[in-house]
């Protein structure tokens, strides 16, 4: 069946305009004052509004290598006092060049929605559903519709450094056994606060195949500097090497974020 791409992407607009707009000034509830504004590019439990440009490129082996821009859009409201719900789309646009040849076009749409709370001051958790749509342009560029649950935790040790653990399966319902996904993955991030506008962060990411029994090491590695009277900006370079034989080679990612 074919998927209907540009209703999908219209909807997905439209239901991030009509979302309610009654606690939009608390939006950054989670985010805390400017001080702590260096966490947002790391932390998976603050879901304050923000628009996400982000640049990646990837080596594989065998001579394949992907380009990609991801545009990504995020709002969150209120619903009670240490607790809020969030919604984002994620709209990528891919290159991919093997043996010569270079396909381009839309890739896949992707939904968030999900909800979190605080524990205490210094404590928070989160939960959301991912749903990735077959909307590529192009069939190399489409991968089957996935369903991606998730938890997430995140600790602020100190002032300046913040533990998480984001444990998530993504698997593919119903799917013909061709197309089957079943996969658990799970993000280990540690973030630093270097100084008054800069950051680091090192994440973890090991991943298990549950169909081909493989698995696979990443670790993630990277810088933000915050800019903006407001530090309402954070540009953020990072680089993605693998741990383990795989397909990747490394990746290497800019991300520039406006909060707002």
């Amino acid at each position: 069946m074919v998927t209907p791409r540009p209703f999908l992407a219209a909807l997905g607009a439209a239901l991030l305009l009509a979302w309610p707009a009654g606690a939009r000034a608390e939006g950054q509830w989670f985010e805390g004052d400017a001080a702590r504004a260096w966490l947002r590019s790391y932390d998976p439990t603050l879901i304050g509004r923000r628009v996400v440009s982000e640049f990646s490129f990837e080596d594989d082996r065998g001579g394949v290598t992907i380009t990609k821009i991801t545009t990504t859009v995020r709002d969150s409201t209120v619903i009670a006092p240490g607790l809020a719900v969030g919604a984002q789309v994620e709209l990528p646009v891919e290159w991919r060049t093997a043996g010569g040849d270079v396909v381009s076009g839309l890739a896949d749409l992707e939904t968030r929605a999900g909800i979190v709370g605080r524990i205490s001051k210094t404590l928070r958790w989160g939960t959301a559903l991912n749903l990735k749509f077959p909307t590529g342009t192009d069939p190399v560029l489409t991968d089957p519709f996935t369903m991606k649950p998730l938890l997430a935790v995140s600790w602020d040790a100190t002032a300046a450094l913040n533990l998480g653990l984001t444990p998530s399966y993504e698997f593919t319902p119903g799917a013909p056994a061709d197309d089957a996904v079943s996969k658990l993955h799970l993000d280990v991030p540690i973030a630093v606060n270097l100084a008054d506008r800069w950051s680091a962060a090192a994440t973890y990411k090991p991943e298990w195949d549950l169909l081909t029994q493989q698995v696979t090491h990443k670790l993630e590695t990277g810088l933000t500097v915050l800019l903006g009277a407001k530090r309402q900006f954070a540009l953020s370079p990072s680089v993605e090497v693998p741990l383990s034989r795989q397909t990747m080679e490394w990746k290497a990612i800019v991300s520039l974020a406006w909060y707002f």
